[in-house]
């Protein structure tokens, strides 16, 4: 098709516009980090002018997110939002960062005309995105929005599909959340997320909780396709002390006692996501009578002092994703006591600082897993967080780790993570029972803690094999594409002895290393990259360069000598090769 004829095309112009929306390539998350330039903003813009086919395409992916209701209310010229200085609650203990803070406030200086309304509704009617901020003190902005809405003959955003309302800067409550979602919320609704504030008193935390118990009946109603909540944690970081720990940082849960009859209101549920301060039994049979759930996302508040979860049992019958960031008791019980029928992936982050699990406690864990999901579809599993023992005990074997996982045979992603010395040895005979993996993460630290009552520091990487252990892992797994391990250290055999396990030619695309050595000899790299780039023809050289040479700091850039030095020389070898076959 010539291309004056396919910029003609209605349905060729909506795809190429939808790579504008930062949700077509980024995390589907409501809350997602905002990665949009102003460039973008003016390219559609521009797009926009050129045409009449390509004015209504760019300006839908224009309007399809806002992160604000402002932006569509400065279309009326009559509408004004004047920033003023936050006014505390004279009770509020200020801190000096928060003295200059502002809040908008909202005004109409003019009668709306009919036509204004009109230009109005035209961009309304496009938006399918926005954040709205909860008020810092009572009637500053929902009076003004509530008319406009009434005058516009419904919500505000008649085709809205995502509303996040974002509570983090209430610092008293106002009382008016269930107007501000009534105002803006319609029957195409489909994702609702919510963050609390982290500063309100405990008698108005309940009042708030009240509130959206009362709205979730009218809220189900009008908008009876919401598939997707999210009670997710204030944005800011709440420190708090801890008596063995110093410091330490917590999310700000939401009450499970408010939680559970919240999400048991919307029935159609099909993704949660929920931080709460611990799991409870009536939580999880809330979660268990929900028919239609695929994808669950739960944290727990790790400091929390809660009795452990003692469980009850419940079949997830369509959940295929799941993702739980908990402290250890609660995980071992949650995945003992229900049935995963369908469960496709699994990602587990234990929360556990004060008491590192005992390896005996690790490996019943892992077994538990291989007993649960040895009939299942399981292809994407990830353990993190396990803290096993002290720098003083003695190493671990990863192959005595992950041998229970061998009867997971579908396994397409792995990712192992846990502070301990580790031995990697006789790994080419586990990967076997996983032909199918494509990606594989070892992020195995040695745990190094220096407490005082102001800091707790992580540091130290415990050197291993990495070469032997990538070439083992890749002589297994022939479909192989992506692979991070935590240290490059140089081998401790020449490299002849390396055992490649028949391993000639390989099409791993990504290898990544958090760490390498500092003191490799530079007269063994030629040697070691000749190798690598001959068992590794389609390794992404350019992009594990740039992204070697992205780190933060000079500190964290030396981390990566030994690689980037490697990578250069393996990308010299491989223009020399090219050079020589084009000659």
């Amino acid at each position: 098709m010539a291309t004056r004829y396919a910029l003609e095309s209605d349905d060729i112009l909506v795809e190429i516009f939808r790579h504008f929306r930062t949700s077509y390539h980024w995390d589907p998350s409501p809350w997602r980090h905002p990665r949009r330039g102003g460039s973008v903003y003016h390219d559609l813009a521009r797009a926009a002018r050129v045409n009449k086919m390509f004015s209504a395409h760019a300006l839908n992916a224009l309007w399809w997110e806002i992160p604000s209701e402002r932006v569509a209310l400065n279309v009326l010229p009559a509408f004004r939002a004047t920033p003023a200085r936050v006014q505390y609650p004279t009770d509020f203990d200020v801190s000096a960062d928060m003295q200059n803070n502002t809040e908008w406030v909202y005004s109409i200086n003019s009668d709306l005309i009919p036509h204004e309304l009109e230009r109005l509704r035209t961009y309304a009617y496009r938006v399918r995105e926005v954040s709205i901020d909860g008020e810092e003190r009572e009637n500053i902005r929902i009076p003004v929005i509530e008319y406009i809405a009434g005058r516009l003959g419904g919500p505000l955003f008649p085709r809205l599909m995502c509303l996040k309302w974002n509570g983090a800067t209430i610092y008293k409550n106002t009382g008016n959340i269930d107007r501000v979602l009534l105002a803006m919320a319609g029957t195409n609704l489909r994702i609702l997320a919510l963050r609390p504030s982290r500063f309100l008193s405990e008698v108005e935390d309940d009042e708030f909780h009240r509130q959206l118990l009362n709205i979730a009946p009218a809220l189900t109603t009008r908008s009876p396709c919401i598939q997707h909540i999210e009670l997710s944690e204030s944005p800011d970081v709440c420190f708090v002390r801890d008596s063995d720990w110093g410091f330490s940082t917590i999310g700000v849960g939401w009450d499970s006692a408010f939680a559970t009859p919240f999400i048991s209101a919307f029935r159609n549920l099909e993704r949660l996501r929920i931080q709460t301060f611990a799991l409870d039994e009536t939580l999880v049979d809330t979660l268990v009578a929900l028919p239609n759930l695929l994808d669950l996302s739960l944290k727990t508040v790790w400091s929390s002092n809660s009795p452990q979860f003692q469980g009850v049992r419940g079949r997830f019958s369509k959940l295929h994703t799941m993702r739980v960031t908990v402290k250890f008791g609660e995980a071992a019980s949650l995945l003992q006591r229900c049935e995963w029928p369908a469960l496709q992936v699994l990602h587990v982050r234990i929360f556990t600082l004060k008491d590192c699990i005992r390896l005996d406690q690790m490996l019943e864990f892992v077994e538990l897993i291989a007993t649960k999901f040895r009939a299942s579809p399981l292809h994407d599993l990830v353990l993190s967080g396990f803290y096993c023992g002290s720098f003083k005990s003695d190493t671990m074997s990863v192959t005595r780790i992950l041998s229970p996982l061998c009867c997971l045979h579908l396994l397409r992603s792995l990712k192992l993570g846990m502070g301990s010395r580790t031995s990697y040895t006789g790994l080419y005979g586990i990967f076997l029972h996983w032909p199918a993996l494509e990606e594989l993460t070892l992020d195995m630290e040695e745990l190094i803690v220096t407490v005082s009552m102001e800091e707790s520091t992580f540091r130290g990487f415990l050197p291993h094999e990495s070469l032997q252990t990538l070439l083992e892992v890749a002589s297994a797994c022939p479909r192989l594409r992506t692979v991070t391990l935590n240290c490059l250290a140089p081998p401790s055999v020449p490299l002849h002895d390396l055992d490649l396990h028949g391993l000639s030619s390989h099409n791993l695309e990504r290898v990544t290393f958090t760490h390498t050595g500092r003191d490799y000899p530079s007269e063994s790299i030629g040697p070691l990259a000749t190798m690598l780039e001959s068992v590794f023809p389609k390794l992404e050289l350019n992009d594990l360069s740039s992204a070697a040479l992205k780190q933060p700091s000079p500190e964290m850039r030396e981390k990566k000598h030994m690689w980037l030095a490697l990578l250069e020389e393996m990308r010299r070898i491989r223009r020399e090769k090219t050079n020589a076959s084009n000659s």
